[in-house]
């Protein structure tokens, strides 16, 4: 939609352009072109907002991974710390990144756009 809008406004202002010997005419021109430019300019906010969105999620859940981490090896003496325990928050971690990875080429081959 937003590169519609910005093709039909950049052609609007070529054409109004194209009568600039006329002050009134010149200036909607000059506006179209302002405008072009501002939807240039938002567009690939609005196309990155869900994968800014998942990046969140994602790092979230590898903080809270972390912060658990940190909990129980800070909470246990070292003679008790399990390393099975340790390796399966790794393992969480690394399902993690692996989740978010798939939803970014998810995402990514969804958003192709075939013009």
């Amino acid at each position: 939609m937003t590169k519609f809008g910005a093709l039909a406004l950049s052609a609007a202002a070529t054409i109004l352009l194209g009568f600039a010997e006329l002050d009134h005419l010149a200036a909607a021109g000059f506006v179209c072109t302002a405008l072009v430019t501002t939807i240039g300019a938002i567009e690939p906010y609005f196309n990155w907002r869900s994968r800014w969105i998942m990046a969140e999620e994602a790092m979230h859940d590898w903080y809270a991974l972390e912060q658990k981490l940190i909990w129980y090896v800070g909470m246990s003496a070292e003679q008790d710390l399990d390393p099975s325990k340790i390796a399966k928050i790794d393992q969480e971690r690394r399902a993690v990144w692996d989740r978010f990875g798939q939803q970014w080429l998810e995402q990514r081959r969804r958003s192709e756009s075939p013009v």
